[in-house]
């Protein structure tokens, strides 16, 4: 992502280049197994395709995850909220960042202020 939008816009992104040797796979081209591993319905294919990308970025590192960013939904329950829904509410399902877990609940009204 970081490379391509760049480079489509003159610069050179991470300047990581997405052809590579490895000792896990050999020649490798990154930008194919990514995209070929969102192809199809081929769940198994595309986990094969996703395992391949993990052994190469581990090998390779071409960036250092420091930490994980999970939705911050900070929301005090009791203080700032009544109740958020229980575990397993298939609100969760959604994404933190496309569809806001706290404003889908405003929006249809079942986060209720205290």
């Amino acid at each position: 992502m970081h490379n391509t939008q760049a480079v489509r816009n003159g610069g050179q992104g991470y300047g990581f280049p997405l052809q590579q040797t490895t000792d896990a796979l050999g020649d490798v081209d990154l930008e194919k197994l990514v995209i070929d591993s969102a192809l199809g319905l081929d769940e198994e294919a595309q986990k094969a395709n996703i395992g391949d990308i993990s052994r190469a970025f581990n090998e390779l590192l071409p960036a250092i995850p420091m930490y994980e960013r999970y939705g911050a939904n900070p929301a005090w329950e009791g203080i700032r909220v009544k109740a958020w829904p229980a575990e397993g509410d298939p609100i969760y399902i959604n994404s933190p960042y496309g569809d806001g877990i706290p404003t889908m609940l405003l929006y249809t009204g079942r986060l209720e202020p205290v």
